[in-house]
């Protein structure tokens, strides 16, 4: 069961515990730890006489969570005992529960069961989406356990629907994070899964490559429930190579494991499984013996992928004794039921084995109406095939579309940054030119000024000068023209005297 409290995780300690606690919310919690315990040790029973408790007190209390929490392990454990519709009721109750009070972890859960209930009624696409759904919330709330769960449920529901390339990649990514949080049971897991893809696909060798390493692993952790459908796989695996006796060795290994766990489903289906090998190599009174057990054990289970199967093996018994009425009643059986839960492989193996059974009746009518049925079928399988291919094409060009227009904004956006970029830094350039030619003319019109000043300090020095120079000449020209005059006077006094000296 999910939500454990990592107290106690042994089953006489979780008595204890209980014996001591009061009528309250502790008491629920661990009525719900004892349950999932016993869920995990495969006691469906007392898993659900311990939920029941829990699911009283919650009531009592008014408490939501421990009820939601209850709903969820009772649905576990009506899983175990092949109940669907009681798993389905419990997982609706839960994410009712869980939605009112905003749990996002046990929505994911509720999803979860809804999706493992709705697989094991045969409803795959519905199975799918609740997957999906489930997938979305752990992402959101980035619960890897959880992921590496959902993945591995997607994995098996796309198998269910015949699209392996899908199952394989969930698978992968479900392996992948159970190898990041080195959850070695998980990883054993994803290796059978991963091989019941390729035994799927026609590439047994791989599957028994990855069947192989869930074993090694599934040994190491002594599990019982997980060898036995890795044994299961792995002689699936050597019955499509006609390997026959390793078939049904490892058929029998499952089978005996399966009776340990009494697990009636899977022992059933290990008896439908060791008819067919029986089947293929024309031992048909065994082959119809496992198959006639298989039916048995499945009338008390409301399982329709089982009783499908189950009168699908026995119809195919049938018709190789040439008991084509048989055939064709059994035959019938099972299209019913696969017609109910839409899985085409398995119609048109039903279609196949009923056309051949009326044509050996000699009832051409039904023989050829099954026949036609049956190419209308695998024309539509073929077209849903390639349908799909080009949605994924379409889906991939969008994609690719999106990614082109994406990255094409992008470029604009770095383009107009770049430019605006650019832009700034040319302001910020012609700003600090403006400021250094500023600067320039302020300092050159300063020493302009100052030159300026200088000068006309000098001219006025030099004036001053001049005019002391002006000044010191024009003295000296009237002192000379003083002594010019000075001298006339003498020269005129000589000149006069030397007259008279001559008229004398």
């Amino acid at each position: 069961c999910c939500f454990s409290q990592k107290k106690a995780n042994t089953r006489d300690s979780l008595l204890n515990v209980l014996a001591l606690q009061k009528e309250d919310s502790n008491k629920v919690n661990t009525l719900v730890e004892l349950s999932g315990f016993l869920n995990k040790k495969e006691k469906p029973d007392s898993a659900i006489y311990f939920a029941e408790q829990a699911k009283a007190l919650s009531l009592q209390l008014n408490f939501k969570n421990g009820m939601a929490r209850t709903f969820i392990c009772l649905g576990n454990a009506y899983e175990k005992q092949q109940n669907p519709e009681k798993a389905l009721d419990c997982a609706q109750q839960a994410l009712k529960l869980f939605t009112e009070i905003k749990n996002r972890p046990g929505i994911a859960s509720a999803l979860n069961n809804l999706g493992n209930a709705n697989k094991n009624m045969g409803h795959y696409e519905d199975a799918l989406n609740f997957h999906l759904r489930a997938l979305k919330v752990r992402i959101e709330i980035n619960d890897k356990k959880g992921m590496a769960g959902s993945y591995n449920n997607l994995g098996n529901a796309y198998k269910n629907l015949g699209k392996n390339p899908e199952a394989l990649k969930n698978h992968l990514a479900s392996l992948a994070l159970k190898e990041e949080l080195k959850d070695k049971a998980g990883i054993a897991t994803s290796y059978n899964n991963i091989g019941n893809v390729y035994n799927g696909s026609g590439d047994d060798e791989s599957a028994i490559k990855n069947f192989k390493k869930a074993i090694e692993i599934r040994v190491q952790l002594g599990d019982k429930r997980g060898l036995s459908d890795s044994y299961n796989n792995l002689a699936n695996s050597y019955r499509h190579i006609k390997k026959y006796k390793e078939a049904l060795d490892n058929f029998t290994e499952s089978l005996k494991m399966r009776e340990e766990l009494k697990d009636k489903r899977s022992i059933a289906a290990s008896y439908i499984n060791i008819a067919g090998v029986y089947n293929d190599q024309m031992l048909l009174g065994l082959a119809l013996e496992n198959a006639l057990k298989a039916f048995k054990i499945q009338e008390g289970l409301k399982d329709p992928v089982l009783l499908a199967v189950t009168c699908l093996s026995m119809a195919s018994v049938y018709a190789k004794q040439k008991k084509f009425n048989e055939a064709i009643k059994y035959g019938l059986k099972a299209l019913e039921v696969n017609t109910r839960t839409g899985d085409l492989t398995e119609i048109m193996k039903c279609e196949t084995l009923l056309s051949d059974a009326y044509e050996q009746k000699n009832e051409t009518g039904p023989a050829l109406k099954h026949y036609k049925m049956y190419i209308k079928l695998r024309d539509s399988l073929e077209n849903k095939t390639n349908t799909r291919k080009i949605v994924e094409m379409e889906k991939d060009y969008d994609y690719g579309k999106k990614q082109a227009i994406a990255k094409a904004g992008e470029e604009k956006r770095e383009a107009l940054a770049h430019e605006e970029s650019r832009r700034q830094r040319m302001i910020i350039v012609s700003i600090s030119i403006v400021l250094l030619l500023a600067a320039c003319f302020g300092f050159f019109s300063y020493r302009s000024f100052l030159q300026k000043k200088k000068t006309n300090k000098e001219l006025v020095l030099q004036k001053n000068i001049i005019e002391e120079k002006q000044k010191e000449i024009l003295d000296s020209i009237r002192y000379a023209k003083r002594i010019q005059t000075a001298l006339l006077t003498s020269e005129q006094y000589i000149k006069r005297k030397l007259n008279e000296t001559k008229k004398s």
